[in-house]
């Protein structure tokens, strides 16, 4: 993955309880539609995502890092996801589909 952040190294794993409590869609820079909304429940509902693993850099950023499988190919290999979650804010973002 060609990551912002890829000379950041993550330095420990952490729990679930370390992202914020109230990590919600008001850490994005936009409001999802609705329809937004319901494709990112289905792919939770449908084991779309795999391999999460949550770890905080050096920096104190707590980082999601993993894998998604395509909407319409579950046989393909999956993309690979990495989220950075700040204080009140996602700061980084990243997939290694073509959408980026």
């Amino acid at each position: 993955i060609n990551m912002a952040t890829a000379g950041v190294e993550s330095k420990k794993l952490i729990s679930l309880s370390a992202l914020p409590q109230n990590l919600s869609t008001a850490y994005l820079p936009y409001e999802p539609t609705l329809r937004q909304k319901q494709r990112a429940r289905r792919f939770q509902r449908e084991s779309y995502l795999h391999d999460v693993h949550l770890s905080e850099t050096a920096t104190g950023v707590q980082r999601v890092d993993a894998h998604c499988y395509r909407s319409q190919r579950k046989n393909a290999p999956p993309h690979k996801l990495q989220i950075d979650v700040a204080v009140r804010a996602i700061t980084e973002a990243h997939c290694n589909c073509k959408a980026g």
